[in-house]
């Protein structure tokens, strides 16, 4: 659990989470991102709530759409994703034009298996910036998850075309290619995949079953022993 809430954390500055959001007037608003931001997500959503008690005072409107993220984002590291929906549709109330909110409440409808709303989320992220990577590989992951492999590759391949910097759609491809039996085409997706993250564990696992599909298991121990040794690091990080 402690390994999955850093890597959700992580997910949301990659998306532009405004994680360390200040308002010198709201104190209840930095005390929730201080306590989100140490894992104290309990005592997190109260400071957020106090922002919301106050509601009817004059407060920016950006703020209390980021104070309802904030609480969504919260509540879906605690896996409660039910309530994270109900707090990102508030703040898209809000704000209506954040790519991040839809990225985010298209991950929460995925995770309840609801992936017709979480397509929806990202074809509405896609619209209002349809040079953004993010929102192409998270359609990506859920049309895989449904095993609808030729969709899922047309959405990796336009988010490697809005990104070419960023390795995480080509492990998406790779995982078709594997699932469908083209080794090669496999390997050398997860090979560009490891230029980006070379210690990436999807990507070590990936090449670990190639190579072992291919009887090169010299090379599939290898990989396996990095996870291997990946995992009894996090193991003492987490500790």
């Amino acid at each position: 659990m402690q390994a999955y809430r850093f890597v959700f954390t992580f997910f949301l500055l990659a998306l532009g989470g405004d994680l360390a959001f200040s308002n010198p007037l709201n104190q209840p608003y930095e005390e929730g991102i201080r306590y989100k931001n140490v894992g104290q997500y309990q005592k997190a959503i109260a400071s957020f709530e106090k922002v919301l008690k106050d509601a009817e005072a004059d407060i920016d409107k950006s703020l209390l759409a980021e104070t309802y993220y904030q609480i969504a984002s919260t509540n879906h590291i605690l896996e409660d994703y039910d309530e994270a929906i109900s707090s990102y549709k508030k703040a898209i109330v809000l704000n209506p034009n954040s790519v991040l909110y839809y990225n985010a409440i298209g991950i929460s409808y995925s995770e309840l298996k609801k992936y017709k709303e979480a397509i929806a989320a990202y074809e509405k992220a896609i619209e209002l910036t349809p040079k953004n990577a993010q929102p192409y590989y998270n359609m990506g992951l859920v049309y895989l998850k449904q095993g609808h492999f030729a969709l899922a590759k047309d959405a990796f391949y336009k988010a490697i075309n809005a990104d070419k910097d960023w390795g995480e759609p080509f492990i998406g491809l790779g995982e078709i290619l594997l699932k469908q039996g083209h080794l090669e085409g496999a390997e050398r997706a997860y090979l560009v995949a490891e230029h980006f993250s070379p210690n990436g564990i999807n990507i070590l696992l990936g090449l670990g079953k190639v190579y072992a599909r291919q009887k090169r298991f010299e090379l599939a121990i290898e990989k396996v022993k990095k996870v291997i040794r990946h995992y009894n690091e996090l193991s003492v990080d987490f500790c």
